[in-house]
């Protein structure tokens, strides 16, 4: 009998061991990532992180440059936003977003065990790197992500086309006022336009691309613009302006344009308006990455203003 008790006393003990072993691996190993480090190239990219189980959320995500908690916002997977320029965490499914000009990410959780890390572009000058911080009851994971510099693209081509909405426009703008007192009626001569008023052309570039006019550092390429639309097509005559989108603002030389009007006698207030022309092309701007040999492409519209030679000169006053 005593030997009976004793081998189901050694029995329990064994399974009870066995059980208390069995949930303290189960402890150690509830945040189980596929990956425990990433590494992006310069033009950045995407990577799936899988899970073990959903038992777990995202506790902060750290700039390694510095050790500092991240900001950003946080939203719902239908988009509404949860937080914003706040310490990025996440408690359940969502999305994390810390997009700067030059950089940035966003970490996707759409399914309970796995996220999407999404990296943008570094146009920076030196390597970026975070963690993301897992926890789940007292544990915590660290994923590393790492990303090296853009290496950058050289020019290879812009194409312009019409698209809706492009196109010319015409509006008018408040020139040079007068005060003449004419003893008798006469003819006068006004002045070109550039002297009713700062007469000059200008363009720019727009693009909604985040990236439009990042890839160029510090360096203005030269592209060829526009001259002239008829019958629907774009043409270019070689002129050349910075792709850019700050204005490039040129002087409108209207070749000695004048304009006569008989006036009659008495005191007299006359203004001038100017007729501008807006012009709305689109464009697509192809490049070649320095490191894939890859092309890009970048969409957008030029935009230009400029004095067309009509001018109307206006009575305002007579008595």
């Amino acid at each position: 009998m005593k030997q009976i008790n004793l081998f189901y006393l050694c029995l329990i003990v064994t399974l009870s061991f066995m059980s208390f072993s069995s949930c303290s691996d189960n402890d150690e190993e509830r945040i189980q990532p596929s990956t425990s480090s990433i590494a992006m190239e310069g033009e950045g990219g995407e990577t799936k992180v899988a899970l073990s189980n959903g038992d777990w959320h995202i506790a902060a995500v750290i700039n390694k440059n510095g050790n500092t908690r991240i900001y950003g916002e946080a939203l719902s997977l239908d988009g509404k936003i949860i937080s914003e320029n706040s310490c990025l965490e996440l408690a359940g499914l969502g999305e994390l977003n810390a997009l700067w000009s030059e950089k940035g990410f966003r970490i996707i959780r759409d399914e309970p065990t796995s996220m999407r890390v999404i990296v943008e572009e570094n146009y920076t000058e030196e390597i970026f790197s975070f963690a993301i911080i897992l926890q789940s009851g007292e544990e915590t994971k660290e994923i590393i992500v790492k990303q090296k510099v853009s290496q950058g693209y050289k020019f290879d081509k812009i194409e312009y086309t019409l698209k809706e909405g492009d196109g010319d426009s015409l509006y008018v703008v408040r020139g040079a006022s007068f005060h003449l007192d004419l003893l008798e009626p006469r003819e006068i001569s006004f002045p070109t336009i550039n002297d009713l008023i700062s007469s000059v052309n200008q363009s720019y570039f727009e693009s909604n691309q985040s990236n439009a006019f990042l890839w160029m550092k510090n360096d203005l390429i030269m592209v060829e613009v526009p001259s002239n639309i008829y019958d629907g097509t774009v043409y270019c005559n070689g002129e050349k302006k910075p792709y850019s989108n700050s204005v490039t603002t040129v002087p409108y030389d209207s070749g000695g344009f004048t304009k006569t009007i008989q006036l009659p006698a008495g005191h007299l207030i006359v203004n001038t308006e100017i007729q501008y022309r807006r012009r709305r092309i689109s464009y697509i701007l192809t490049l070649v990455n320095n490191r894939t040999k890859e092309k890009k492409s970048i969409e957008g519209k030029w935009i230009e203003t400029t004095p067309t030679e009509e001018y109307t000169i206006n009575l305002i006053n007579n008595n």
